[in-house]
């Protein structure tokens, strides 16, 4: 063992050459000594006796502190009885052995380990060693996580939209016609009854709001905010909600970048992040919020599934509670996901958070820990140019007259439609109303008197609500468009090639709240 060899081989010429080859023992020695894959060999009972260069850059360990330990040495506790009895019975009678540990690094570090064990036969045929090759999985599992992690959000972000559009609809009935009755009905026990129906309706309308900000499907009015404004306006609400024992930090850049989004939905994504961590500290703690100018590079980019390469603004919100443990936080960001106690939540807060950051191009992520608290770190896309303008006051009951206006109106679910001509009707419009394209368009032709607006459903049978709202526009110009959809505007796809005549108002809305969109898109000029 360990001789040079003398080997003979023809050259190009014909001529015999004698050749020295290293030994096989000694070649396979080297070979086990550079690779880059951690490599030790267990006798028979498990000691190791031989680890290479590699198992101490895995594990931090040298070869001199394990020989004569077994694996376990590395274990985490991760892994039960079951498991290493397993993977024991396989290897003893002599198959090969595949799979993954969560070991722990000699720094306590915990990492994924791949292994491959096989056994290694005497020259009587029987198991004299144990041979194991390993490599550092971790990073691979963590993107695996991710990419599951998001294939699971969005597939439930789907479901959850489509739940919501139905329940929309029947929102819009029994509020619509609760605050039907209230306007006809004087005072007493009708009213008082009628007048719950209404709160529960508006207090459901919240909450599917919630989960359309889950599957990024509610309608939006985003502008140029500044981060710090926001906090520092919500500053004192947040003091409210923490109460005394909890202190608030407060630790804003000053040269923090504008970023575009809904205003509701910034105050709603630190609202709620904030009343959860307040949650998370029932005997007091501490709580900061934080913002800085952030890029992400290829460095983050490589580690975090889904996130994009630029400017961006992150905004931190930092608790020192009682953490998260490991299995929970897989479910974190899932709707009506909740540890809280029944009737304490609805598990909709951080699942609207995840909603509206990834509605607006942001990325989040957090960091926890049992008894050490903590971080959920939102990054939102850096604006370039700032925007003025306010928002108009629509503070205030307003009276519509809408006497001589005629309206197509087009809505397939009946009850929808009849409660919604009846709230036109009572405003002083002339009433068109179909269920489907079609016969909206014989209605048109056979109508003598310009039409003003059409009022249409985006999931119009046969024909998309926008297309049929550029057909009747190309028989009349001077109409206005107003499409509905227990969607948002976005997810409708309204392709707005016919300019500003194409505008949206979301379901469920209130009679109000339906006249004044209709007086908004009636004055709008081109």
């Amino acid at each position: 063992m360990g001789r040079e060899k003398i080997s003979t081989a023809k050259n190009k010429a014909g001529r015999v050459e004698k050749r020295k080859s290293v030994s096989l023992p000694r070649l396979l020695r080297s070979a086990i000594q550079t690779v880059h894959e951690a490599v030790f060999i267990t006798d028979r009972e498990g000691l190791i006796c031989f680890a290479n260069p590699a198992f101490e850059k895995l594990t931090g360990f040298s070869a001199a502190e394990v020989l004569g330990h077994t694996p376990r040495l590395l274990g985490s506790g991760s892994q039960t009885r079951t498991f290493y009895r397993n993977m024991w019975e396989k290897l003893v009678n002599g198959k090969s052995w595949q799979g993954e540990f969560i070991n722990k690094k000699k720094n306590g570090t915990l990492y994924t380990q791949g292994t491959s064990i096989s056994p290694v036969f005497g020259r009587g045929g029987g198991i004299t060693h144990f041979m194991a090759i390993a490599t550092d999985i971790s990073y691979e599992k963590k993107l695996e996580e991710q990419f599951f992690q998001a294939v699971k959000m969005d597939s439930l972000g789907r479901l959850a939209g489509g739940i919501a559009h139905d329940f929309n609809n029947l929102l819009t009935i029994i509020n619509g016609y609760a605050e039907m009755v209230l306007a006809d009905s004087g005072s007493g026990r009708i009213r008082e009854n009628v007048q719950s129906i209404y709160n529960a309706g508006e207090k459901a309308a919240r909450l599917i709001s919630h989960i359309l900000a889950f599957s990024r499907k509610q309608i939006t009015y985003p502008r140029v905010l500044n981060v710090n404004g926001v906090v520092r306006e919500l500053q004192q609400m947040i003091r409210g909600i923490l109460g005394e024992s909890i202190v608030l930090q407060i630790d804003l850049a000053a040269d923090a970048a504008p970023i575009r989004i809904d205003y509701s939905q910034l105050e709603q994504v630190i609202m709620n992040l904030v009343v959860n961590a307040r949650d998370a500290m029932p005997s007091g703690g501490s709580l900061l919020l934080s913002s800085v100018n952030f890029c992400m590079d290829d460095d983050f980019v490589g580690q975090h599934l889904g996130a994009r390469k630029g400017e961006y603004v992150r905004l931190e919100i930092t608790d020192s509670g009682r953490g998260m443990a490991l299995e929970l936080q897989q479910h974190v960001f899932e709707p009506f996901f909740t540890t809280k106690r029944l009737g304490e939540g609805t598990g909709l807060g951080l699942a609207s958070v995840y909603g509206i950051v990834k509605q607006n191009g942001g990325y989040i992520t957090f960091d926890s820990e049992p008894g050490k608290g903590t971080r959920f770190s939102i990054y939102f896309p850096r604006h370039a140019y700032p925007e003025s303008g306010a928002a108009g006051d629509k503070s205030g009951e307003k009276k519509f007259p809408f006497g001589g206006r005629t309206v197509l109106l087009i809505e397939a679910d009946d009850t929808v439609r009849k409660l919604t001509e009846k709230v036109l009707l009572a405003s002083g419009f002339q009433v068109m109303e179909s269920m489907t394209w079609p016969l909206a368009m014989r209605l048109v032709k056979e109508n003598r008197h310009p039409l003003d607006l059409l009022l249409a459903d985006v999931m119009t049978p046969e024909m998309p609500g926008w297309e049929t709202a550029e057909k009747i526009l190309a028989a009349h110009p001077e109409a206005r468009v107003l499409l509905t959809s227990g969607y948002s505007e976005k997810h409708a796809a309204l392709p707005g090639t016919s300019g500003q005549n194409i505008h949206f108002i979301r379901k469920p809305f209130n009679r109000q709240e339906l006249l004044e969109k209709i007086g908004e898109v009636l004055d709008k000029k081109d």
